[in-house]
């Protein structure tokens, strides 16, 4: 009877233990296969990242730029990222990276597009490609051929927050262009910073781009056109230009060609445009607006660096050899409301501007500037049909450095000044200037310069120094 008891109990005891291990074990297996099922999932996440090196073109990682855009802006990056281009492509629609929201380019997740010297083909009607809040793309030694004909067309456009960005050794080539515009609300540019797909000039709440740099690119049409309304256009925004820097840089750039703006920013801080070759090499006969700014700087600040325009080369406007046909008025740099500081005045230095021709200009029309350092700039071979203005200052504040300019073979029939500076608050020092075998005020004679021309003009300032 015990002994049947004592059988019973163990049976018992083993069914009993026999069951629990089974749902223990039943458990681990389920939480293993969970664990897998997880691990899995991260695994094919991280693996959708993109990092590495990848290939865009026919047999490529990517055979379209479409199939790049979607797999950025799809599944985001987990590391650097380059991606070398293989060959030439063909576009129709606008080509837009956008970030990934959970994964996004940073310092530490940068795209690097190595065009390699192939070729994007665009008709599109308004840019070719767009950075659309995208950060710390780097697209070098690209071509784009932009071929629309519309007035309104653009090579490349940074938006809507596109910060940290380079565009480095690429050309644009507008191809089709054979209308122009002088308007910023409907014209075009080879690259432009604005929050607005069809107009350049947008003045937004938030800045479009900074910390851009835009350099080294050859940007030019085909022979004999007009040009896009503008160069480079850069957007600032106004609520916020006086505080926060932008410090955008258009550096190194050959612009052959453009209708009425050569390089534009506006409502910036810090930007600094430097040692471009600006002229109208691609244009025969004189099809630039009748007024017309090859750099023009207006409502700008210096918070961490100087806003400047420095080391440039402008020439052969509107076209090469021309002696008597050209713009109404050209201004060489114009410059409205560009607030400079002690440490970093507002600086247009180190100029030239060399074989041009225009019935009026202004080698720099400067006014309501504060803190401003006109220096080291040459203006030379200069022909006008009327008035003859070099770097002319109204109404500025601050000081007004004219340091060490030269005008040198200029001609010109009518008024004529070397340097004024007007009506300002601003302390003026005109030191060390040099204007050598002009002509000016040409009326009756074509051998010397008539009375009633002033190489040196001051007028109702607050005080000056002169020699």
């Amino acid at each position: 009877m015990v002994f049947s008891i004592v059988i019973c109990s163990l049976t018992t005891v083993n069914k009993t233990t026999m069951k629990r291990n089974y749902n223990v074990l039943r458990l681990k297996s389920t939480l293993r296969i969970c664990a897998l099922g997880i691990l899995a999932s991260l695994s094919s996440s991280a693996y959708g990242q993109l990092s590495g090196t990848k290939t865009l073109g026919t047999g490529g990682d990517y055979t379209t730029w479409a199939d790049l855009a979607t797999a950025i802006s799809g599944n985001g990056l987990n590391g650097d990222l380059t991606v070398n281009v293989i060959s030439n492509l063909t576009s129709t629609a606008s080509i837009t990276l956008v970030n990934n929201a959970t994964n996004p380019t940073s310092a530490t997740r940068k795209i690097t597009i190595d065009g390699k010297g192939f070729k994007l083909s665009s008709n599109h009607t308004h840019a070719a490609l767009i950075l659309d809040g995208i950060d710390y793309v780097t697209l070098k030694d690209y071509t784009i051929d932009q071929s629309a004909t519309t007035i309104n067309a653009k090579g490349i456009q940074l938006m809507n927050g596109a910060d940290y960005n380079t565009i480095d050794k690429c050309t644009i080539f507008f191809s089709g262009m054979n209308t122009a515009s002088t308007s910023t609300a409907t014209g075009g540019a080879y690259v432009v910073i604005s929050n607005s797909t069809t107009a350049l000039q947008l003045n937004a709440a938030t800045y479009p781009g900074i910390y851009n740099t835009i350099q080294n690119c050859k940007m030019y049409t085909m022979a004999g056109s007009p040009g896009p309304t503008a160069g480079v256009f850069i957007n600032g925004s106004s609520s916020l230009y006086t505080s926060n820097a932008t410090n955008n840089t258009v550096k190194g750039n050959t612009i052959e060609n453009f209708h009425s703006l050569g390089v534009y920013t506006t409502y910036t801080n810090g930007d600094q445009v430097i040692d471009n070759n600006i002229s109208r090499a691609n244009s025969s006969s004189n099809n630039m607006a009748a007024t017309s700014f090859v750099i023009s700087s207006r409502y700008t600040y210096s918070t961490d660096r100087a806003t400047k325009i420095e080391g440039n080369f402008v020439h052969n406007l509107p076209f090469v050899g021309s002696t008597t046909s050209g713009p109404s008025t050209l201004y060489g740099v114009y410059s409205i409301y560009n607030i400079g500081n002690a440490t970093h005045y507002f600086s247009p230095e180190k100029n030239r501007f060399e074989d041009i021709y225009s019935t009026n200009m202004y080698a720099g029309y400067n006014a309501y500037n504060t803190n401003t350092k006109l220096a080291s700039n040459v203006v030379s071979s200069w022909i006008t049909a009327g008035f003859f203005y070099g770097w002319y200052n109204l109404y500025n504040a601050g000081v007004t450095l004219a340091q060490k300019n030269g005008i040198y073979d200029c001609f010109s029939t009518n008024t004529s000044y070397g340097i004024v500076c007007a009506y300002g608050s601003d302390r003026a020092e005109i030191t060390d200037n040099v204007f050598k075998r002009n002509k000016f005020n040409q009326k009756t004679s074509a051998t010397y310069t008539l009375p009633g021309t002033a190489f040196v003009y001051l007028f109702q300032n607050s005080s000056s120094l002169e020699h």
